[in-house]
């Protein structure tokens, strides 16, 4: 609901927020961080250079949804001497600034929304289908143990696992 009335309103500054929040998993932080030099993009592939937690590189793929919203934006990136991706109207934004932003759409769509919980969205999307270490490396982990809170089971997880259920 919520990227789909981001992508609804058509700003695509928040466009490129919410694709790389939640194509990535990155954290604010990290987002709010990103240079215009991070960044490589292609007609097939795209990277992400993020300096996480500890001070330490790691290198993320970037799918298609991603790389297009960050081509589209660009294409609208105020002209500034800033070498940060997202400029808003008094330079780079901060960490407070993607909270609002995403209130601003949560509170549209009526969901209470912060950036960690689309970075947990992630990890829980990618958990079904994706070795733990591989979302580890994705999520900038240090312990592969950090990760495994995503292997939890939620309660949701239960009642569609028995509403399935034939006899």
């Amino acid at each position: 609901k919520l990227r789909n009335e981001i992508h609804r309103m058509g700003n695509r500054m928040h466009i490129c927020t919410i694709e790389l929040l939640l194509g990535t998993g990155i954290r604010v932080s990290e987002l709010v961080d990103i240079k215009l030099k991070d960044i490589e993009i292609s007609e097939r592939k795209g990277l992400l250079r993020i300096l996480g937690k500890g001070n330490a590189y790691r290198t993320i793929p970037l799918n298609k949804d991603v790389r297009k919203a960050i081509t589209r934006y660009l294409e609208v990136r105020p002209q500034v001497e800033s070498e940060y991706l997202c400029i808003g109207q008094r330079g780079a934004l901060e960490r407070n600034a993607i909270n609002l932003i995403l209130n601003k759409y949560g509170d549209r769509v009526n969901v209470k929304v912060t950036p960690h919980m689309l970075r947990h969205t992630l990890g829980y999307k990618l958990v079904k289908t994706t070795p733990l270490t591989t979302i580890q490396q994705i999520l900038g982990h240090d312990h592969v143990a950090t990760t495994n809170i995503y292997t939890l089971t939620t309660q949701q997880d239960m009642e569609l696992a028995l509403a399935n259920i034939e006899w």
